[in-house]
């Protein structure tokens, strides 16, 4: 509509498509964490159809930014300001979803363009190259620097807005690599994990200076992460398996409690459900099977029963608190899904999703949480198959209680 004036195409795309203003006045939702990025390549191979995933692209190369799509950003902040959210805006991905790493390997040169997209188009190309490079990410001068120059872009709108509490670095960090899925240090002495934990507390630091050197003051700065530690949980636990997750190549304490105190609030996400499969299409037009849910987190000797399940995610809510103990900490991420096989049973799904997303949220506050996100609102043409919810349906999970004269 390019007629008509950009903010009003964004209010009346929040108000009247997602129904923002419905949710806030019969949901009690008050915050709302959104990918406040987009890396997505604007141009690819004759057989790359980045559909969805390049509108909005942020990025027309790597050193000029997209003016429309920046505008765009600043009315999308205004607007939900107006409508009183709170806003949590992510910085970056770690996945390859509107961007990711492996972009970032790219822009700086340590990747090759085509090797790039080939793992945008292989599920099994994609794990090898994440697995290949990603420690690269964390030690690339060249990666840090193109990394600060775009995120200090974003930070320059959402610095002007008064409704933005806390900034998530990335979303879901680690690094998987050949030394933690083995559990073996780095050649230097030190942990996959340490040398992640260094990394996003020195852009916590960096991004509280951004602010400060603006004249404002910082908002608490998340690492954005699912909350996996190296070592076992800190209770005993009937169904959440005891040992750590060294394997994923990060550590919730070490970032929370690291010297550098660039990290001022935790981020737990959850996904505490069997295997559960969709079949989707990748950017190249490839039919692939999309694989969700934590089932390996289910202790061995218990059977993997929905009540088992259940607990599981409760233990490793409480864990969680346990391990954040006098720290600030939120759920950025709750999803619950299950097999099924007619529209009764996934009538039924939505009925446990409703019970257990606020049995969850409960649960967190009891455990010293601020609060929780339910992963996700569905838009327009971006719906998840696995765990997105209507505006209606959302506002369900999280009634607003009726006033009393």
């Amino acid at each position: 509509m390019p007629h008509r004036p950009l903010r009003k195409i964004v209010k009346h795309y929040l108000s009247n498509e997602l129904k923002l203003d419905m949710l806030k006045e019969t949901g009690n939702f008050n915050a709302l964490r959104f990918w406040a990025f987009n890396d997505f390549p604007k141009n690819g191979p004759q057989y790359f159809s980045p559909a969805c995933s390049a509108d909005g692209g942020m990025w027309l190369t790597v050193n000029r930014p997209d003016k429309a799509a920046f505008e765009t950003l600043d009315c999308l902040i205004q607007e939900l300001s107006e409508m009183e959210f709170h806003l949590v805006p992510v910085l970056s991905n770690f996945w390859p979803s509107y961007g990711g790493i492996l972009r970032y390997l790219a822009w700086a040169g340590h990747l090759k363009e085509k090797d790039y997209f080939k793992a945008l188009c292989s599920q099994d190309e994609e794990q090898k190259m994440y697995e290949r490079r990603c420690l690269q990410f964390y030690i690339s001068p060249e990666v840090e620097s193109i990394f600060r120059l775009h995120t200090g872009k974003v930070l320059s709108i959402l610095c002007e807005s008064k409704r933005v509490p806390v900034i998530e670095v990335m979303n879901e960090p680690r690094t998987k690599n050949p030394y933690s899925l083995k559990g073996k240090t780095l050649p230097d002495g030190s942990t996959s994990s340490d040398l992640v934990a260094t990394w996003l507390n020195r852009q916590g630091n960096w991004i509280k200076r951004f602010y400060r050197r603006k004249g404002k003051i910082p908002p608490y700065i998340s690492s954005g992460e699912e909350g996996w530690t190296a070592k076992p949980a800190p209770l005993h636990t009937m169904c959440l398996e005891g040992k750590g997750q060294y394997y994923e190549g990060i550590d919730l304490v070490k970032n929370i409690n690291n010297d550098e105190s660039g990290i001022t609030v935790g981020s737990v996400h959850m996904y505490p459900h069997p295997t559960v499969t969709a079949k989707r299409k990748n950017i190249c037009g490839s039919t692939f099977t999309e694989k969700q849910g934590w089932g390996y987190l289910l202790r061995a000797d218990v059977s993997p029963s929905q009540k088992n399940y259940e607990k599981l995610a409760e233990e490793w809510l409480m864990t969680r608190g346990r391990l954040y103990k006098g720290h600030p900490w939120y759920v950025g991420e709750m999803g619950w899904d299950w097999p099924y096989k007619n529209k009764a049973q996934r009538n039924t799904l939505f009925q446990k999703r409703t019970y257990l997303y606020r049995k969850w949220h409960e649960i967190t506050l009891e455990n010293g949480g601020a609060g929780t996100f339910v992963w996700m609102l569905n838009g327009i043409r971006h719906k998840d198959p696995f765990y997105g919810l209507t505006t209606f349906q959302l506002a369900t999970v999280m009634p607003r209680k009726k006033r009393v004269a």
